[in-house]
């Protein structure tokens, strides 16, 4: 009775897992993205 549970539980934690993972990932490109553009801004108006 308890293999379901676990079964359960070890889905829900993966899916979570992966789901705070793309957003992680996500968040981080689009602060990396943001530096550059203001570069490129900025050098092309310079």
């Amino acid at each position: 009775m308890g293999v379901p549970i676990m079964l359960g539980a070890l889905i829900v934690a993966a899916f979570l897992g992966a789901a705070a993972g793309l957003i992680w990932q996500s968040t981080d490109w689009a602060d990396e993205e943001t530096p550059e553009e203001v570069v490129t801004a900025e050098a092309a108006a310079g």
